[in-house]
């Protein structure tokens, strides 16, 4: 169910989701070739001990109007929605990749980042202009809106003085006052 008109998201495009235990675990947009296995070489890595070094492959299908899925030798196989594969496999939006113990959903449009875990990482992320699209599909181009400070006397203001004005900040301390030590003579 979609919010607002009906229309499914197409914010972002083609993606994998890789669940472990009916758990995400990754999610990685595609490439024009994507690799999957056990391999550190491989696009995706997956520590799993049923999977081949180089498993399966992803690609763009030859006639350009989808993605499909290729088996390169595999001892286990890979299967798409619970039917082995041989040769190249197309893939449908919501087709479900298995390879050992490991699914791998395949969505053709929609990626979208996922969350980040704290603040920190939330910070060292970089921002993903392709999720950021207006809903009719075309992006917005309008620069976000700057805040500036508004100084009216830039000459007057002193440093217990805010930008807005001669009022002093909330926070600031009054100014520190001499002390004066009474003379001797005044006691006698």
């Amino acid at each position: 169910m979609s919010r607002g008109g009906g229309e499914p998201r197409d914010w972002g495009g083609p993606y994998l989701t890789i669940v472990v235990n009916h758990t995400e675990v990754q999610r990685k947009p595609l490439v024009a070739t994507t690799t999957l296995g056990r391999s550190l070489d491989c696009d995706i890595w997956i520590e799993d001990p049923q999977l081949s070094r180089r498993h399966c492959q992803l690609e763009e299908a030859l006639e350009g109007d989808g993605w499909v899925v290729t088996d390169l030798g595999s001892r286990n196989g890979t299967y798409v929605n619970a039917r082995k594969t041989e040769g190249r496999t197309p893939l449908n939006h919501g087709d479900v990749i298995t390879i050992g113990k490991v699914h791998v959903k395949f969505r053709a449009r929609g990626y979208v980042p996922p969350r980040p875990a704290s603040p920190e990482e939330a910070i060292k992320m970089s921002p993903n202009r392709a999720a950021m699209k207006v809903r009719n599909g075309s992006s917005s181009t309008r620069p976000l809106p700057t805040p500036s400070p508004k100084i009216s006397n830039a000459d007057t203001i002193s440093p217990g003085d805010s930008a807005a004005g001669a009022k002093p900040l909330p926070f600031t301390r009054p100014p520190a006052r001499p002390i004066v030590k009474e003379s001797e003579e005044d006691d006698v």
